[in-house]
């Protein structure tokens, strides 16, 4: 995840033509929510996984991972500039791959 979390840092950095750190980054965001739009207490108060359950873990974070693939997806296909599309489609690829991975732990823990 920081990893994860370090490429945004980065494409945003890129997007906006100049480097912003960690803290600068976190003050311009809107709010402090998940890719789907919800705090993380919001989203667990909502589901209520078994977090002993090792397939409701699972299958909470390929349900986060679906979304936040369809945001920065449908962000990309509304995006004005093709810089802004193409870095918005790159990471919705990336929770794509996310999400494939997550998908193959879950047919394992089956």
């Amino acid at each position: 995840e920081i990893k994860h979390q370090e490429r945004i840092l980065g494409e945003y950095a890129t997007l906006v033509g100049t480097p912003v750190g960690r803290e600068e980054f976190n003050r311009r965001r809107l709010a402090p929510a998940m890719e789907g739009g919800l705090t993380t207490e919001e989203y667990l108060a909502r589901q209520r996984p078994d977090v002993e359950n090792p397939l409701e873990v699972a299958a909470l974070a390929m349900a986060i991972e679906a979304q936040a693939m369809d945001l920065y997806q449908r962000a990309a296909d509304r995006a004005a500039s093709p810089a802004s599309r193409e870095m918005l489609a790159r990471i919705a690829r990336d929770e794509q791959s996310h999400l494939e991975h997550l998908g193959a732990l879950f047919k394992v823990l089956q």
